[in-house]
């Protein structure tokens, strides 16, 4: 069986960086749970760091360099994406006094043994340690690339690094962890390294004969300086960055296929009283009335323009209008179970998905209609090119709105409101071009008279109906602009 390991915090470091001028206060976690799911499968599980390890207190200096403080944020995010993929039915692992990859190591020595094979997920690269090709009777360790999404194996760690993955562990001594406050050998980088793993196998056997390779000149005289200044740190480093293969796992979770977690109901029914033991006794004897014939409801009465906005919802006469939430306390019980069930975790919170539910409201858009038709982008209500027009042509602001040309150089739309002259606009891809939204690959150069029809309809349903689409975007204009 092939297990997946996810190493949390190479992810969520990465998103945090480039999420901070994110509007959407929860884009982390967002991002953080869409990326777990599209690594995971049915047999992957979530390794975290556990608060302070073990390394702390070999080294006062260990991560000295990272400011709590400034990482509160973050903390909370994971937090809130590690609530939803438990939710997802992901294992998540971690061990008090351990780190992550003490967990993974764990897990890796457990799953070798008995056959498996692992992918690391992880951009750090002390997990290499680990990597081993697959043996009779024992399981291959890869690592997958978090950057480049490439899959290292030992042929390819020691193209990568000049250095096999069991010397990893020496490599990373002489070198040290920046990002760790880890210093390793001064003067001594990653080539350097390489070269006498290369030439000596390991960091024993270069301290065991030190001394005669300085006399010999094998090793240029500053590197062997170098040595033996570190020779007092030696153990104090390699410690910090040998992986433990100790800590507390419960391995067979990952072998079970991931089951998510049941959907809460969408409304709580009271549970039926038990009926009486003597049906005959309880139930009075009454003559049975005659049924009298039944009335069929009056038809709803359509939504009329005001001012040329849709007025939003008539009174419920049947099952789909008696669907529809009718107070902010429908409105929110509606989010928060769509949010749980996971068919809009996209928007990110509850209270996400419920200022779209407003905002489709606003527009005269039932809730399912909403919760498929509003996006949050930028922190801006967009709506879709078709979903604009429709919504003007529905509100009777409007004679007309129709397409007068569609090709690949330009798009063409004319609408008349009331007794206005009739009003034209053009769009052309060289207006695309001078915007610097037509990229190789990108949908102007796969779909433009599709993309010029929406640009040109969407502004000039804002031109006109600026009442109705204020402030509105289509999805597309704002994701290019990024």
């Amino acid at each position: 069986m092939r297990l997946t390991l996810i190493d949390l915090s190479s992810l969520a470091f990465p998103i945090w960086h480039m999420a901070g001028s994110d509007p959407n206060v929860n884009a982390v976690s967002d991002q953080l749970v869409a990326r777990v799911r599209a690594l995971g499968d049915n047999h992957t599980a979530i390794c975290c760091d556990a608060g302070k390890s073990f390394r702390n207190e070999v080294s006062a200096d260990y991560k000295a360099n990272r400011r709590p403080e400034d990482r509160a944020t973050l903390y909370h995010q994971i937090d809130l994406a590690l609530d939803r993929l438990r939710g997802d039915g992901f294992p998540i692992w971690n061990a008090p006094g351990f780190e992550a990859d003490d967990v993974i190591a764990s897990a890796c020595n457990k799953a070798a043994e008995d056959g498996h094979d692992i992918i690391i997920v992880s951009a750090d690269k002390d997990l290499l340690q680990l990597v081993t090709d697959r043996e009779e009777g024992a399981g291959g360790i890869a690592v997958k690339s978090i950057k480049t999404g490439d899959i290292l194996d030992e042929a390819a760690v020691e193209a990568r690094f000049g250095v096999r993955p069991r010397q990893m562990r020496d490599w990373l001594t002489i070198v040290g962890d920046v990002s760790d406050n880890v210093r390793g050998v001064v003067g001594i980088g990653e080539k350097g390294a390489a070269a006498l793993l290369q030439t000596y196998d390991s960091l024993d056997a270069i301290y065991t004969q030190l001394d005669s390779l300085i006399e010999a000149k094998d090793i240029k005289p500053s590197q062997g300086l170098a040595l033996k200044a570190f020779a007092v740190r030696l153990e104090e480093v390699r410690t910090l960055i040998t992986l433990r293969t100790d800590a507390p796992v419960p391995f067979d979770d990952i072998l079970e296929p991931r089951t998510p977690k049941d959907v809460p109901p969408m409304i709580d029914e009271p549970e039926p009283e038990p009926p009486p033991d003597d049906i005959d006794e309880a139930l009075p004897s009454v003559p049975t009335p005659t049924p009298a014939p039944p009335v069929p409801p009056p038809p709803p009465a359509p939504a009329k323009p005001v001012n040329g906005t849709l007025t939003v919802m008539p009174e419920a006469t049947g099952w789909n209008e008696a669907l529809e939430p009718r107070t902010m306390s429908d409105a929110i019980t509606l989010a928060k179970h769509a949010f749980d069930s996971r068919q809009f975790s996209a928007y990110g919170t509850p209270q996400a998905v419920l200022m779209s539910l407003l905002a489709g409201r606003e527009l005269g858009l039932a809730a399912m209609a909403s919760l498929r038709a509003v996006q949050i982008i930028e922190g801006k209500l967009t709506l879709s090119a078709d979903l604009m027009r429709g919504l003007i042509l529905r509100s009777g602001a409007v004679k007309y709105f129709r397409c007068i040309e569609r090709t690949a150089e330009q798009s063409t739309w004319e609408t008349q409101r009331g007794d206005d002259p009739p009003v034209r606009l053009t769009y052309t891809i060289e207006e695309a071009r001078q915007a610097g939204v037509v990229k190789p690959g990108s949908g102007w150069v796969k779909y433009a008279p599709d993309m010029l029809v929406a640009r040109a309809s969407s502004k000039l349903a804002r031109l006109v109906c600026p009442d109705i689409l204020h402030g509105i975007y289509t999805p597309e204009e704002l994701r290019e602009n990024q």
